[in-house]
């Protein structure tokens, strides 16, 4: 009779056949009389020892019984191999993460090993392991429209923690129950802001706003790797959200994109999820929606009789300043809209016109 009281130290990482080979090789084993012994082919044991085949509770009392070791030791050994490598696969997953800057933003906490690093990643998003993580954020990826500019590439796992850290911001956010018809009356009410220069003074006035109306907006510095200017998507919860990430730094690009995600938040399924790159110099050609969204931002920064007026003439400051007047936004924004049709190059000196950002850490300031 084996000694069954025995316990072998088991190594990271490695699957349960490499402790039962080394109890083999000590005892005198072959191969073959052990799989006799547990009553499985000998075919089928190198599944056993690589791993793939997992141990059960009756396979654990033979093994017990034919080499030594408690069940509860098996059972233990192949579900720690099991774990470690699930928390492999996580890691790998982690490592498609923008960690470094997660870190650096404050969105995870700074760490000295991969473990630390693989568990600090799975409570930012807040999931168990990556079957979680597949269900959850995953699916919410495979169902997001990605509008990315020819010149640019999103990276999914940039966007991915963009996206869940603004969703943690949301939940600090106080929003009444969505109200599109709300929404679209605060619109009217926000055109002022658009003339304020200091974004600590605009942004809460505009996060407040929305919020009455039951929209969390979330204004949020992106990662590298993911060069979104804004996303809209709906929360579990049926609220909506916007993200902006300030791209450019500049006011017309700013609200510009506050619009456009507003207009995906209006008119567009609650089941989508958009992230979009609004580069306007070289852009491949947009879906339907983003049309949309588009003309949505354009009509309310400019309304089409204006617009009309604005494409008609030279630009000069003191036209624009008049027309902005007349609009109730910043020149700036006019200048962006010149810009947007084509009419002023990205690098005109009508630039000055537009209110300047920049980011403080995590906090967008005037520059």
């Amino acid at each position: 009779m084996t000694d069954t009281s025995r316990s072998f130290s088991p190594r990271w990482a490695s699957p349960p056949g490499d402790t039962i080979q080394d109890a083999l090789e000590e005892q005198g084993l072959s191969r073959e009389s052990f799989a006799e012994a547990i009553g499985i082919t000998t075919s089928r044991l190198p599944a056993l020892l690589n791993g793939r085949e997992a141990i059960s509770v009756a396979l654990a009392r033979r093994i017990s019984s034919a080499i030594g070791g408690s069940v509860e030791f098996w059972l233990a050994r192949d579900g720690q191999y099991r774990d470690d490598l699930a928390m492999v696969e996580a890691d790998r997953w982690a490592q498609s993460l923008p960690i470094a800057q997660m870190a650096q933003l404050g969105w995870i906490e700074k760490t000295d090993n991969w473990r630390d690093r693989t568990s600090a990643c799975l409570r930012f998003f807040d999931i168990r392991d990556l079957a979680e993580w597949r269900q959850s954020y995953g699916n919410m990826l495979v169902h997001t429209r990605f509008r990315v500019s020819e010149k640019t590439t999103l990276d999914r796992g940039s966007a991915a923690a963009w996206l869940r850290k603004a969703e943690i911001e949301a939940t600090k956010i106080d929003c009444a129950q969505w109200d599109p018809d709300v929404f679209l009356s605060a619109l009217d009410e926000l055109r002022p802001l658009t003339r304020v220069s200091d974004p600590q003074r605009f942004i809460p006035k505009l996060i407040s706003s929305c919020a009455d109306a039951g929209l969390a907006l979330v204004v949020l510095r992106a990662p590298t790797g993911c060069p979104a200017s804004g996303a809209a998507r709906y929360l579990d919860t049926g609220t909506p959200l916007v993200v902006l990430s300030a791209r450019y730094l500049a006011n017309d690009h700013f609200w510009f994109s506050f619009l456009h995600e507003a207009g995906h938040v209006l008119m567009h399924a609650a089941a989508e999820a958009y992230v979009d790159d609004l580069d306007r110099s070289t852009e491949r050609p947009a879906g339907k929606d983003e049309r949309e969204a588009d003309k949505f931002a354009t009509d309310w920064l400019v309304p089409a009789p204006l617009r009309e007026e604005l494409l008609s003439g030279r630009p000069t400051p003191t036209r624009l300043h008049q027309l902005a007047n007349e609009a109730g936004v910043s020149s700036g924004i006019l200048v962006g809209q010149l810009q947007y049709d084509g009419v002023l190059g990205f690098g005109s000196v009508l630039n000055r016109l537009k209110h300047r950002n920049k980011w403080a850490g995590s906090t967008l300031e005037k520059a």
